[in-house]
C-alpha cells in the first residue's frame, strides 16, 4: 500500500510510491537491489529468509529532468514505484502484525524479471473474473527492462509457482502522468488470460461513495476517525526504521482517516496512535471500507507515501469518475467480447 508525510511537507521529488523493482546500477553490488526516495539512494541485500533490506545510504540520486538519458529515465521512474506494507504492533514496533487469509480476492502481481527470476512488484484486487485492479504506476513503464512475463497469483504466499495465473494485458489508464499534479489517474489493470471462478470478485463503490460517508460524518470527527483495511504483499517494516524485511506474503493492516481529497483518501500509519499501514511491494493493493453488515466496499488503491512508511499513507480513489470510467471501458470491452485496449 502506501506511506506518505502529510500535504506540503513532501515535494513530488521525495515522495516513494509503493512498488518494488530490483534494480541493478553502479556502486551497489550485483547482488543489490536499489531504492531511491527522497534524495538519496539505497543497497537493499536479498537474504535465503525472504528479502530483507539493508538499507545503507550510497549517494545523492539524480534529479528527474526530462534532458537525461533513456537509461536514468528508466531508472529514476523505476524508483518512483517503491514501498507498501506497515502495520501497528505491541511495544515500539511497525510491522503488519498478521497474515491475512480473509482477503482471497487481493493478490500478487509477479513479474519474471531477467537475471533475477520471480519477483512479487506490486498488489492488487479481483475485481471481474479477468480483471485484477493496480495503481497505474505498476502497470507502466517496463518497456526496455526486459520483462516480457507477468502473472497474478491470489495465494498467500507470492511466488508459489503452482498457483501463478497468466496475464494476458497489460493496461494503464491512458491519463496516468507521475508528476507535479493533484490527479495522476494512478490506476491500472491486469487482463487474466482466463476467468478466475474460485474467488469473489470485491465490491466496487459508486461515485462519490467517500463524499457521502464524508457528508454523513461517518468518516470522523475531532479525535474519533474512521478506520479502513488495508491489504498487500509489501514489506515489513521493523523497528527502528528503515529496516524493512520481505516475505512475500499477504497481510493487513488498519489505518486511520485523516482527510479526503479530490483524488485521494490520505490515512495515518503513525505507531504511536496505534495505526497500521503499507510499505514497498504493496502498491496497487486495496483500501477496503468495512459497512455496517461486515460486508467491504474497495475504495482506494495504495499509491505512494514517506520513504520509511511510519507517517501517512495517500490511496487513490476508486470513486471517483475517472477512476470508474477506465474500470466500466475496460469491463464493458470484455463483455462485449471486443478485448480489452489502451488508447
Amino acid at each position: 500500500m502506501v506511506s506518505a508525510s502529510p500535504l506540503g511537507v513532501r515535494s513530488w521529488s521525495d515522495s516513494v510510491s509503493r512498488a518494488r523493482r530490483p534494480l541493478w546500477t553502479e556502486p551497489c553490488p550485483s547482488v543489490a537491489l536499489i531504492v531511491r526516495g527522497g534524495g538519496r539512494e539505497w543497497c537493499l541485500w536479498r537474504k535465503s529468509t525472504g528479502v530483507s533490506t539493508f538499507l545503507e545510504s550510497m549517494h545523492s540520486a539524480p534529479e528527474t529532468h526530462k534532458g537525461v538519458s533513456t537509461m536514468r529515465k528508466l531508472w529514476i521512474l523505476l524508483s518512483l514505484v517503491l514501498i507498501l506494507a506497515v502495520t501497528a504492533a505491541p511495544v515500539a514496533a511497525i510491522t503488519w502484525g498478521q497474515l491475512d487469509t480473509a482477503h482471497t480476492n487481493v493478490g500478487a502481481m509477479v513479474v519474471d524479471w531477467p537475471g533475477y527470476g520471480l519477483f512479487q512488484v506490486c498488489s492488487g484486487t479481483l475485481i471481474h473474473p479477468r480483471v485484477f485492479l493496480t495503481a497505474g504506476h505498476c502497470t507502466e513503464g517496463w518497456e526496455g527492462t526486459g520483462v516480457e512475463t507477468f502473472w497474478v497469483n491470489f495465494d498467500q504466499y507470492a511466488l508459489n509457482v503452482d498457483t501463478l495465473l497468466d496475464v494476458e494485458q497489460v493496461i494503464t489508464h491512458p491519463d496516468y502522468y507521475w508528476g507535479p499534479t493533484n490527479n495522476p489517474h494512478d490506476v491500472g489493470v491486469l487482463i487474466l488470460a482466463e476467468p478466475v471462478v474460485d474467488i469473489e470478485p470485491a465490491t466496487l463503490p459508486v461515485e462519490g461513495f467517500l463524499d457521502g460517508l464524508k457528508e454523513e460524518g461517518l468518516l470522523g470527527r475531532g479525535q474519533d476517525k474512521a478506520k479502513f483495511t488495508v491489504v498487500g504483499y509489501g514489506g515489513t517494516l521493523e523497528w527502528p526504521p528503515p529496516d524493512i524485511t520481505y516475505e512475500d506474503t499477504r497481510q493487513y493492516a488498519v489505518s486511520e482517516y485523516r482527510a479526503l481529497l479530490k483524488a485521494w483518501l490520505r490515512m495515518s500509519q503513525q505507531q504511536v496512535t496505534g495505526d497500521g499501514g503499507t510499505c514497498g511491494g504493496d502498491s496497487g493493493g486495496p483500501a477496503f471500507w468495512t459497512q455496517g453488515d461486515g460486508s467491504e466496499i474497495l475504495v482506494g488503491i495504495t499509491s505512494w507515501g514517506d520513504p520509511y512508511c511510519i507517517s501517512t499513507g495517500f490511496n487513490y480513489r476508486v470513486d471517483i469518475p475517472e477512476t470508474l470510467a477506465f474500470i466500466d471501458e475496460v469491463i464493458d470491452s470484455l463483455n462485449n467480447g471486443q478485448g480489452p485496449h489502451s488508447d
